[in-house]
């Protein structure tokens, strides 16, 4: 196998419990289930914790998400039900936060960013309550809008954005199954069932491509809901049902049961099985970092040009067998 990351511990066994993480740049966002948000902040392979709030949620902070479009710099927090705004301008955190009432008994939410072109919007959020699913948009400064509701079928377990720019398709993981929302005309397409995983589990991997896991194997779509047909862009099998997926080009590495397994979309060999115990979240932006509930570790990559010597070497050995 090839040592294509190498992964680094930066906390362990802390004090309170990991529910939720994001990152931005050089800080990392940690939502507990005490309702504390630690705020982290990194030089070179130093980490310091420069912010901690007490009380900042009244209850488990389950999902976090730095918004940076229009310069925003928004902290949009879930928890238990109520979502919540922060302006984290000038490096403090705005308390308490701006509550978005139609979302209130939010369950989980999506976000897509992207520059503006001709008036689209620079970044979409969607919210689901209950079976609702709630569009908002940020077209300027300020609060998102809502511009949308759509009532579906089931409940949303699962959501994802495809596209690079404005998107108007929604990946929602049903109870079970998959299904494919266009926002404009509100129809939606049933894709795919999840298999004897019931939770859904998915990943944008580019501007045409979404991956959506079904038991062991992560399934390409096009941007017609169809496993692509592109020699390039195959079905990949996990040696275990992935509960969680992150990209760094040329890799993909899914979250399984004995930490993370890596691999490229070409070869059916993993390139690497990482060992960390308990793995629940995948945070990244220039820095890519997993945690359990009382761990953090950071993923780095190893130098490129030298794995992707090997790789070739790996496909060469393969297709001369």
């Amino acid at each position: 196998m090839l040592d294509a990351f190498t992964s680094k511990e930066l906390l362990s066994n802390i004090p309170v419990q990991i529910e939720s993480i994001c990152t931005h740049e050089d800080k990392l966002f940690v939502g507990t289930k005490q309702g504390t948000l630690l705020v982290y902040k990194f030089e070179e392979d130093k980490i310091d914790l420069s912010l901690t709030l007490k009380g900042f949620a009244k209850r488990s902070i389950n999902q976090l998400a730095l918004v940076t479009v229009l310069d925003l710099n928004q902290l949009i927090c879930l928890s238990e039900g109520v979502l919540t705004v922060h302006n984290t301008q000038q490096q403090t955190i705005q308390l308490p936060g701006e509550q978005l009432s139609k979302a209130r008994g939010a369950a989980i939410f999506a976000i897509h960013q992207s520059r503006a072109i001709d008036e689209q919007p620079s970044g979409q959020m969607a919210v689901a309550v209950k079976r609702k699913i709630i569009l908002y948009h940020w077209l300027k400064k300020g609060l998102p809008q809502v511009v949308k509701e759509i009532t579906l079928y089931d409940v949303p377990k699962a959501m994802v954005f495809h596209g690079e720019s404005y998107s108007d398709q929604l990946y929602i993981g049903l109870k079970g199954k998959y299904c494919q929302l266009q926002l404009s005309s509100e129809n939606v397409k049933e894709l795919l069932c999840t298999g004897k995983q019931l939770e859904a589990t998915m990943l944008w991997v580019d501007k045409n491509t979404v991956a959506i896991c079904k038991d062991e194997w992560s399934i390409l779509l096009g941007e017609d809901g169809k496993p692509c047909q592109d020699e390039y862009k195959s079905n990949i099998k996990w040696c275990d049902c992935p509960t969680g997926l992150l990209q760094c080009k040329p890799y993909i590495g899914a979250v399984i049961g004995k930490g993370l397994e890596i691999k490229t979309k070409q070869l059916v060999e993993p390139i690497q099985v990482i060992e960390l115990p308990k793995v629940r979240f995948v945070a990244q932006d220039k820095r890519i970092f997993v945690a359990s509930t009382t761990h953090l570790w950071e993923l780095k990559l190893n130098d490129l040009v030298y794995q992707v010597k090997i790789i070739i070497k790996i496909k060469t050995t393969l297709y001369s067998m």
